[in-house]
């Protein structure tokens, strides 16, 4: 998976400069104009590095990172302070909460560069290697869902329209969690109706561990249990299926959280043309991809 950078900063002209600065590397930037927003973000897809204002309104730097801190799960990742040369000195108090660096605005972009690629390894796009996966390349997903005639549906379903998708099926949370053990699945689809509130016991595990700490998870529901996907967002599943099962809305859901080109469903090159091709029946999904 591409590593993931969350700017926190209420200047919307310091997010443009970060985003401009890593705009030839390998990355997904984030953004949030408060501690607020930081820490849902956070919370929500995991960045491997924050880049934190110090001086923000709603909540302040100095509080997000105290809340961070606290977080058993989001101390771990690493964060730059952004400060004015006059908050030089606060920041250095700041460090005893917790912080790898700091950064003095205004700053270059070589600066911020240099300062994040000591903390993450930043691989350029043109590096060998980082081509993005497309819809051909293949990908592993993990069901875990008590009813074996849905994980199946789910399977041929997939397969059937990509056959290097490998849907593994599996009953229990003990067999998910033995799973990930050997193997880091792409992606993660978690029956929401597993006994003894099991989905959200697996999903804070998976959570918990380094290999799946970033996965995407989804949340599979009766369409009409609102309340159960109520509560799975709030616990952070990345999206919500429902049943009866609909492979389409699976499929670009899966394609979206795992960042596929899916450029080649649409276009192609036609000797010196580049050509739009748009089936007759396109689903809302279709046209909005």
């Amino acid at each position: 998976m591409r590593l993931k950078v969350l700017t926190v900063d209420d200047s919307k002209a310091v997010r443009m400069i970060v985003r401009k600065a890593f705009r030839n590397f390998d990355l997904d930037i984030m953004e949030a104009s408060n501690g607020v927003e930081g820490l849902a973000v956070a919370s929500k897809e995991g960045p491997d590095i924050i880049l934190l204002d110090v001086t923000m309104p709603v909540m302040d730097g100095v509080e997000m990172l105290t809340k961070l801190k606290s977080d058993a799960l989001l101390k771990p990742i690493p964060v730059v302070m952004l400060t004015a040369e006059a908050g030089k000195e606060n920041v250095m108090k700041i460090a005893k909460i917790g912080i790898r660096d700091y950064i003095v605005k205004p700053f270059k972009e070589e600066v911020l560069i240099d300062k994040v690629s000591r903390i993450i390894d930043l691989k350029p796009l043109s590096a060998e290697g980082t081509r993005k996966k497309s819809l051909k390349d293949e990908c592993n997903f993990l069901v875990v869902e008590d009813k074996p005639a849905i994980i199946k549906q789910i399977s041929d379903g997939l397969t059937t329209v990509y056959p290097n998708w490998k849907v593994h099926g599996v009953a229990t949370t003990g067999e998910a969690i033995d799973y990930c053990a050997k193997q880091i699945p792409d992606l993660i689809i978690i029956s929401l109706s597993l006994p003894d509130e099991g989905s959200g016991t697996l999903f804070k595990l998976l959570r918990s561990q380094v290999k799946t700490k970033f996965t995407p998870i989804f949340g599979l529901s009766v369409k009409t249990a609102i309340t159960e996907q109520q509560n799975a967002q709030q616990l952070g599943f990345s999206t919500i299926v429902t049943k009866p099962v609909d492979i389409e809305d699976i499929e670009t859901k899966a394609a979206k959280a795992m960042n596929l080109d899916t450029s080649e469903r649409y276009f192609a090159f036609e000797e010196d043309y580049l050509c739009v091709k748009l089936p007759k029946a396109i689903s809302q999904n279709g046209m909005n991809e």
